[in-house]
């Protein structure tokens, strides 16, 4: 711990060049926030030696069990130094994390260093010497130093059991929700700061468990045409003129997304009537899209699609790849170069799946989540804080925005997710018999009670309000995810911001929302690849694409195709032209795996 506390600011220190701002609060900022992954790798470094002290009450051979701990942690020390003095230099010109990518090179060392000079490669080679050594001597000394007598023994004996308990919290990272990730130290947004709050060897680690050959995964067609196809499908031909939607170009923008709300919860799309009142009447008062489809099965995936605008993997989840995220477009980063002020709102472990890094990334410049509340506040839920509490006091934030002055003079980007409508569908209220149905209409009802507080407020007029879905669900057995309904999500543009009474039946993937709102603000959204303005006059290939873990699912005028990737075959299909849809299904999959490879 010792040592991984001194390297920040040795990190820090060599790469002042990347952020001439940082200051010695920053400093002591980074070595506070590092400390949960600092612990992590602490941990899993003490396993081998509880284990080894362990077996010595069994045996009275104490010099060889110090031998056995020297041999240990000399490998320890040379990995340690090799891992901290490679991120160090290689940063400034990366300018991320040492991580799994680094064996791409290692093929052909003598190109990989062939850009550096030799003085250069002396000075690493001398720090990491000298780093190396000054671990060895410490573990060295420590352990000459330690007496593994009858005595000790006896009282290790006792404390051993709650050692290895409380090793095993470091490495789990605690005992919430979410395990030890890189999100859990991102706190700022600089990411100089997030990065150098990281510990390189839990970084390093991690990435090894991320690394995939996205691009050659479902690899179906030559690169070219695969290439050249899907930018054909994704190209909207006329932009010049777009349905106006909205009666201001720089409203208040507040997008909730609802926890797994499903089409079979929505009446306004097709589904049971009575579960979502609340929701019903909102796509009666704005503008609703009755064809909206998710582009995957996952809260991690669903909310990179939004805010990125980016199809779902079925493979991987780029939210837990801050490498490949960084690289990424962003609806929050787009806003905040127009002048926006953006925070994001969850209830739970923002940390689980990597959530709080990649939001901190992609522009939210606060987050806020269950820490932020009182223990009894998420004492509810496993999941954290109920969605009653959590917009009861969103609505208080936003309702107090008048009074302040940056909000006076800067429109904001609020994003908030929800959590109640997820299992054990455990929530205070209870208005119908079945638990999931129940869940949903509990979160209608916080989502109607909010809705009609904004309207009694000053925000509302200038307020356009985004109510969309991260993914659907099975709200039956019987539910199949092969079916378009799994996906089938709503989309509404509400507030006073917002045109009124208006139904849009065209096909859009929930990739697009993002382009599709950016073009009604008058803002720029040619990063946003794989996101389409579905008001514009060139929207005439109109479609959806939606991935699970088994599953591609494409979607158009003219009927459905679920190809299962494993087997290579359609297990669902609906509507002529099958072999069409299949073909494209297989080229935006292929060319997402491309790009992505290439990020």
């Amino acid at each position: 711990m010792l040592f991984f506390v001194l390297q920040k600011p040795m990190f820090m220190l060599y790469n002042k060049a990347a952020d001439a701002s940082v200051t010695a609060a920053d400093c002591f900022d980074v070595l506070l926030h590092g400390i949960p992954l600092d612990l992590t790798v602490a941990g899993y470094v003490l396993v081998v030696p509880l284990l080894l002290i362990a077996a010595s009450f069994f045996h009275d051979r104490a010099t060889l069990t110090k031998r056995v701990l020297i041999a240990y942690f000399v490998i320890i020390s040379i990995l340690v130094s090799i891992v901290f003095v490679a991120d160090t230099v290689m940063y400034d010109f990366w300018q991320f994390k040492l991580d799994s990518s680094v064996f791409l090179y290692t093929d052909k060392p003598a190109d990989a260093v062939a850009s550096v000079s030799t003085t250069f490669l002396v000075l690493c080679g001398v720090a990491f010497v000298v780093h190396c050594a000054l671990m060895i001597c410490a573990y060295v000394l420590c352990i000459r130093k330690a007496k593994l007598d009858p005595v000790l023994h006896s009282a290790l004996s006792i404390i051993m059991i709650p050692l290895m308990g409380l090793c095993f919290l470091m490495i789990r990272g605690g005992v919430g929700a979410g395990t030890a990730n890189v999100s859990r130290v991102y706190y700022s947004e600089k990411q100089f700061l997030n990065h150098s709050a990281v510990n390189p060897v839990f970084n390093f680690l991690y990435s090894l468990g991320k690394t995939q050959d996205f691009t050659n995964e479902f690899h179906y067609y030559e690169s070219d045409e695969c290439q050249r196809t899907s930018k054909d499908l994704f190209t909207v031909a006329d932009t010049t003129l777009t349905e106006r939607i909205l009666t201001t170009q720089r409203p208040n923008i507040l997008y909730i997304v609802w926890e797994g709300c499903p089409e079979k919860c929505v009446e306004a799309i097709g589904g049971e009537r009575g579960i979502t009142p609340h929701l019903n009447r909102l796509a009666t008062e704005g503008v609703s899209f009755t064809h909206c489809y998710a582009s995957s099965f996952r809260t991690d995936r669903g909310l990179v699609s939004i805010m990125s605008g980016w199809l779902g993997m079925p493979t991987a989840s780029l939210m837990k790849i801050p490498k490949k995220c960084e690289n990424l477009p962003a609806l929050p980063r787009t806003l905040r170069s127009a002048g926006y002020l953006t925070d994001f709102w969850y209830g739970g472990d923002i940390t689980f799946t990597n959530m709080n890094g990649y939001m901190l990334q992609a522009g939210f410049q606060s987050t806020v989540s269950d820490v932020d509340f009182s223990v009894s506040d998420r004492s509810y839920s496993k999941w954290g804080v109920r969605d009653d509490v959590l917009l009861n006091r969103l609505a208080d934030d936003l309702c107090n925005r008048s009074n302040n002055g940056q909000y006076t003079s800067h429109p904001y980007f609020t994003a908030v997710l929800t959590l109640s409508s997820h299992e054990p569908w455990e929530v205070p209220e209870r208005r119908l018999d079945e638990m999931k149905r129940n869940a949903f209409a509990y979160t209608d009802e916080c989502i109607g009670r909010l809705i009609d507080r904004l309207k009694r407020s000053d925000q509302w007029d200038n307020l356009l309000i985004i109510i969309s879905s991260d993914h659907g669900i099975r709200v039956d057995e019987t539910d199949a995810l092969t079916d378009p309904s799994f996906c089938h999500i709503p989309l509404v543009f509400t507030g006073g911001a917002a045109i009124g009474f208006k139904h849009i039946d065209t096909i859009m993937s929930q990739s697009d929302i993002a382009a599709t709102l950016l073009a009604q603000l008058g803002l720029p959204h040619d990063d946003f690849i794989f996101s389409r303005n579905v008001l514009a006059r060139g929207y005439n290939r109109p479609f959806a694409f939606h991935t699970s873990s088994d599953y591609v699912m494409y979607i158009d005028t003219t009927g459905v195709t679920t190809f299962d990737h494993n087997v290579s075959k359609t297990v669902y299909s609906e509507g002529e032209g099958n072999d069409k849809r299949e073909g494209k299904a297989k080229t935006i999959l292929q060319a997402l795996y491309e790009e992505v490879g290439k990020r």
